[in-house]
């Protein structure tokens, strides 16, 4: 993809300079600026969620590791690993999610937040918890699309720090 400089009026100038161009497709009457700000807003949308996932439980991490122990103690988990995993949750949801409100190693805030992803996914098939598998799709479906749209990712601390880095 060809990178578009065409001057823009607004506060989006910055990031209509940055992100890629849409090309001569159905995209092609899209405002590059709202594009990046509609990334921008589900990004920080998606980190308070999973924030928030961590947050709620932060003064109860013991009881929910409890909590998970049970709910897996007739799936063939070993309980050592469950209980090893649970503990790592909450605070692993937190700064993914702190990360991506920010918009700071955003990639990598992303591709942990998938992997998380994939090793809870785990953990509900293993106990046939068929309808929380189906929801866990729409996660991997986010994180897809901010992954596919990283080059839009200029209204965040990462986008910031590159264009400050440009000689």
């Amino acid at each position: 993809m060809q990178e578009r400089s065409l001057p823009r009026e607004g506060h989006h100038q910055a990031a209509a300079a940055a992100a890629p161009d849409v090309g001569n497709g159905p995209c092609s009457t899209l405002n590059v600026g709202d594009v990046s700000l509609a990334y921008t807003l589900l990004r920080m949308a998606f980190g308070v969620n999973i924030l928030m996932h961590g947050a709620a439980r932060f003064g109860s991490i013991p009881g929910f590791v409890e909590g998970v122990q049970t709910s897996f103690a007739q799936t063939i988990a070993p309980q050592a690993l469950v209980r090893g995993f649970a503990w790592i949750i909450v605070p692993a949801e937190f700064f993914i999610g702190l990360l991506l409100i920010i918009g700071f190693l955003t990639r990598s805030a992303l591709i942990a937040g998938w992997a998380l992803m994939v090793c809870l996914t785990i953990g509900v098939t293993l106990q046939q918890r068929w309808d929380v598998a189906g929801l866990q799709l729409g996660y991997f479906m986010a994180y897809a699309l901010l992954v596919a749209g990283l080059k839009l990712n200029t209204q965040s601390v990462d986008g910031w720090s590159e264009r400050r880095n440009r000689p």
